[in-house]
């Protein structure tokens, strides 16, 4: 039952991680530290970001809120998109530090219009945190906070990810082979 599905190679075990979702959390705090805030507003999309959120805010030991954002993205050309709020933010960050966490990030687009979007909300200070940086020549913005910098052009699966829904739940970070 705990068998690798065939389809499926692990690239990052869930040991390793476990290690840098600590070094991630550790650089964090040192930054909280260093500019010190009342509170800190986490928001997070639905679904991917929640495995890596929930691991990484048990590793912060401050004031914080977490609220959630669904949206979908929209390709209207080559190298831009839209992206359309399905579910949007309920707490307020007017005023707040806004860290959003995703376990992804591959051009920045998505980071870009939302950050406009949270300043648009009145956000005093927007930070971007992810686990997996995955660069392409189009990469627009760079996360303040990231983990592993992926080079792999496969599909990749686990912590969150999926592949028509599927394979969220695993501990680990896999390349898809279809």
């Amino acid at each position: 039952m705990n068998s690798l599905p065939d389809n499926l190679k692990v690239i990052i075990p869930e040991e390793e991680l476990k290690s840098k979702v600590d070094e991630i959390a550790s650089k964090l705090m040192e930054y909280f530290r260093e500019y010190p805030i009342d509170d800190l507003s986490i928001v997070v999309p639905l679904k991917t970001g929640i495995p890596f959120a929930v691991d990484l805010t048990l590793r912060m030991p401050m004031k914080l809120s977490i609220d959630y954002v669904q949206f979908s993205k929209i390709p209207y050309s080559e190298e831009e998109r839209e992206i359309v709020i399905k579910r949007d933010i309920s707490l307020p960050i007017k005023g707040k530090v806004v860290l959003y966490i995703d376990v992804l990030v591959r051009t920045g687009r998505a980071l870009e219009l939302l950050g406009d979007y949270f300043k648009l909300r009145g956000a005093r200070k927007i930070l971007f945190a992810t686990l997996l940086w995955k660069p392409t020549p189009k990469t627009r913005l760079i996360p303040d906070f990231w983990g592993f910098k992926i080079e792999s052009e496969k599909y990749l699966v686990g912590y969150g990810l999926d592949w028509n829904e599927l394979y969220r739940n695993l501990p680990y970070i896999a390349e898809l082979k279809r």
